[in-house]
């Protein structure tokens, strides 16, 4: 009995091993954009931007919504209650097939490729399906709550998913900024912590202001941009080095 139960913890922490290993570069993410959020709360003045160079900086902001734009994204996302509601539907739609696809054994492009005509498909309906329900209003927590949540949850999907060199780095980085964000809210001050001031492209004396996970999250739309030539580059790459 004692052997059988010393086998059962020995297999559990082998388990708990792996699993810290697999997703250790995400908890690392996290954590780093946890600490900086937490920091520059504690040391930055609120309201007072402390400039670096050429309109780049800190400043502090706590952005209530978490929604990129400030009221002017809140007033996007929340223009047709019913219509985002359901495209936060069709969004964990799109993470339940993109993990059925998985399953199947299909090459990671070709289960993007259907998982994102299916998601196109099933949205384009939503749309001619809410544009009657317009005029409804609902919460806009819960409008932008829900559309958070399902945007996390595909996040999470294409990061499990994902074991080929350039999607885990891409799908790592997507998942670490969606879920640092989305833990923003379950510790002081219980709101996205923005710190980073930069200057918008094209708008004079107009600035954004992120924080870390935001980066992770812009990497990662650039390296899927630049995803279809890296695996060009790889394929012609190995196949330079069989011949």
């Amino acid at each position: 009995m004692a052997r059988k139960t010393q086998n059962t913890w020995r297999g559990l922490a082998a388990r708990l091993s792996a699993f810290s290993l697999r997703h250790l570069a995400l908890a690392s993410l996290v954590a780093v954009d946890v600490a900086t959020k937490l920091l520059a709360f504690s040391l930055l003045p609120g309201s007072e931007p402390v400039e670096i160079a050429h309109g780049i900086g800190f400043y502090l902001t706590l952005n209530v919504w978490g929604v990129l734009g400030g009221v002017e994204g809140i007033a996007a996302v929340t223009a047709n209650s019913v219509y985002t509601i359901s495209l936060a539907v069709a969004l964990l739609g799109l993470a339940l097939v993109v993990r059925k696809l998985a399953v199947l054994g299909l090459w990671f492009p070709v289960r993007l490729v259907v998982g994102s005509l299916i998601f196109l498909v099933v949205s384009t309906a939503v749309q001619i399906v809410a544009q009657p329900f317009a005029y409804v209003i609902l919460p806009p927590d819960l409008v932008i709550s829900s559309i958070r949540a399902s945007a996390l949850v595909v996040s999470l999907a294409f990061y499990s998913v994902s074991l080929a060199p350039v999607a885990r780095v891409v799908f790592t980085l997507l998942a670490a900024g969606s879920l640092a964000n989305s833990l923003s809210y379950v510790y002081p001050p219980y709101d996205v912590i923005d710190f980073v001031r930069i200057p918008l492209p094209g708008r004079e004396d107009a600035f954004g202001v992120i924080n870390v996970a935001d980066v992770y999250i812009a990497l990662s739309l650039v390296g899927a941009a630049a995803w279809p030539l890296l695996a060009l580059l790889g394929w012609v790459w190995g196949r330079g080095r069989r011949e």
